[in-house]
C-alpha cells in the first residue's frame, strides 16, 4: 500500500545530519529539509527506491560508495574553490552517485557513447581540451566523434585521463564540489516528473541554498561557480547567492560565476557545450584574476 512520498521521505531522513562531517554539519546547523514544501498528493510504493540513500545503507544496483551527501566526502566549507551545480541525481540506481554528472557504474571509459551519459560524453572532450590544449578534442558538429578521439587516445597512451571515479575524486580532492539541486530521486519519467520538480528539488531547497550561501560568505578563500545551463542558472539566482555575497563583500573580489550551456544541450549546429570559452579554462581565468590556484582540471 502506497504512502506520501513526504513521510517516506521524513522516515528515510531521520538524523540526517549524521552523515555529514563536523565542518559541514556547524555549517548545517540550523538548516532543515523542506518536508512541507513536498506535495502532498505525491505517493511511494515500499518498493520504490529513493536513491541515493543514506550513508552505510546500501540498495541493489547501486554504487558502493554512493549516498546523499556524496558530494561533499573529504571536504569541508573552506576547502571548496569551485563548484558545479547540477538539477538531480540521474534517474538510475546505478548511475547515481551523490555526485553531478558522476556516472557510478562507469569503471573505465568506454567506447561506446551509448553507454556513457549525454553529459559525461562532452564533459570529458572539455576537459581533454583544457589538460592538453588541444581544441581538436571537442567536434562542434558532432559529440560522438569528439568522444571516439579522446577514447582512442587514452588507449594509445596519447591522452592521460583518470578512470571516471578517481577523476571525480581528482577533482574533489582539490575542493570542486558536483552539487545537485536535488539530492535524492525517486519514481522519474523522462521529460520532467512531479516526484522531482514537485517533491525532491523544494525538499533539498534550502539545504543545498545553505551549503552555497556558507562558501559565498565565508571570511576568506575563493570560490568559482561553474553554471551550466539555465536550470543551474536559475536556481544560483533564486538562491540569493550574488546578494549575500555582495552583502558579505566576497562579490568579484573571491565569489565569481562563469556560465556554459548544458552538457547535454545541443541544437542543429552541434553540441553546445564545445562552444568557447572552455568552461574549466574560463573558471581557472577567473580563479587566477582573483589570485588564488587554479584547478587541476
Amino acid at each position: 500500500m502506497p504512502i506520501a512520498l513526504r513521510q517516506a521521505l521524513e522516515e528515510m531522513l531521520d538524523g540526517w545530519k549524521d552523515d555529514l562531517s563536523p565542518a559541514w554539519k556547524a555549517a548545517l546547523a540550523d538548516v532543515e529539509p523542506d518536508f512541507a514544501a513536498v506535495d502532498p498528493d505525491l505517493q511511494h510504493e515500499s518498493w520504490e527506491p529513493i536513491f541515493p540513500t543514506r550513508r552505510g545503507k546500501t540498495i541493489p544496483g547501486a554504487p558502493r560508495k554512493a549516498h546523499i551527501f556524496r558530494a561533499l566526502d573529504g571536504t569541508g566549507p573552506a576547502d571548496v574553490r569551485a563548484i558545479v551545480i547540477g538539477q538531480d541525481p540521474y534517474p538510475n540506481v546505478s548511475w547515481a552517485t551523490g555526485r553531478a554528472f558522476e556516472q557510478g557504474d562507469l569503471e573505465d571509459w568506454l567506447p561506446n557513447p551509448a553507454l556513457v551519459s549525454d553529459s559525461l560524453e562532452r564533459i570529458i572532450p572539455a576537459v581533454a581540451v583544457a589538460r592538453t590544449g588541444n581544441p581538436e578534442y571537442t567536434d562542434l558538429v558532432n559529440a560522438s566523434r569528439a568522444w571516439a578521439r579522446v577514447v582512442a587516445d587514452l588507449a594509445s597512451g596519447a591522452l592521460s585521463l583518470q578512470s571516471p571515479g578517481r577523476l571525480f575524486d581528482h577533482w574533489q580532492q582539490q575542493g570542486v564540489l558536483f552539487l545537485n539541486a536535488g539530492l535524492t530521486l525517486s519514481r522519474f519519467q523522462r521529460g520532467g516528473s512531479d516526484h522531482q520538480l514537485k517533491g525532491h528539488i523544494p525538499l533539498w531547497r534550502p539545504v543545498v541554498q545553505a551549503i552555497l550561501r556558507a562558501i559565498a560568505t565565508r571570511p576568506s578563500g575563493h570560490v568559482v561557480f561553474l553554471l551550466w545551463g539555465s536550470v543551474a542558472r536559475s536556481f544560483f539566482q533564486e538562491s540569493g547567492i550574488e546578494q549575500a555575497a555582495r552583502d558579505a563583500g566576497t562579490w568579484q573580489t573571491r565569489v565569481r560565476t562563469v556560465t556554459q550551456a548544458h552538457p547535454a544541450a545541443s541544437n542543429d549546429d552541434g553540441p553546445l557545450f564545445f562552444r568557447e570559452p572552455n568552461t574549466f579554462l574560463d573558471a581557472n581565468r577567473v580563479l587566477r584574476e582573483m589570485g588564488a590556484e587554479e584547478v587541476e582540471w
